[in-house]
């Protein structure tokens, strides 16, 4: 994943607009430096690797990308193994925890490598539909195993037995 830079360099904490390349080109996508403790602890490590809020709908209500409307893109410079994070999301949807879509993505700044990030889904509205869908998924499956212990099946002979 490459994040383009296209407007001037402002303060993080304000959207720019930006473009996302790699194969596919969304225009109009806003972009910030994310939060205000994670902006100041990348000044205290002597760091210029910020951690980012990417909006596919800020400017257009209809953009998203797979259905995400928003997302993070962290900078895991807390974590030398840049593992924690990770593991700790798929732990959780794997104990069946409502937990953010997760991936490690690599982010180039103005044909500038910036390194390996965590896009992570935020927790707004595509989110709220996703565990919707899941839950609707989940009731369906336990209908359907419903079903399938209260069907008898009829052998050669007629007779009933339990599928």
């Amino acid at each position: 994943m490459s994040i383009y830079f296209f407007a001037a360099k402002t303060a993080p904490s304000r959207y720019n607009r930006a473009n996302r390349d790699g194969g596919l080109v969304y225009e109009n996508v806003a972009i910030r430096g994310k939060g205000n403790t994670s902006l100041t602890q990348v000044e205290q490590y002597g760091n210029s690797r910020y951690s980012f809020k990417v909006e596919f709908d800020h400017y257009d209500n209809a953009l998203n990308y797979y259905g995400l409307d928003k997302l993070s893109l962290n900078n895991l410079i807390q974590d030398n193994t840049m593992l924690k994070d990770y593991l700790c999301y798929q732990l959780m949807g794997s104990f069946g925890v409502d937990a953010p879509l997760c991936s490690f993505v690599y982010i180039t700044v103005n044909d500038e490598d910036w390194g390996l990030y965590l896009a992570v889904e935020a927790l707004e509205e595509s989110f709220a539909m996703y565990q919707k869908g899941m839950e609707l998924l989940k009731q369906c499956s336990k209908k359907i195993d419903t079903v399938e212990k209260k069907m008898l099946k009829v052998n050669e002979d007629g007779e009933l037995s339990e599928f």
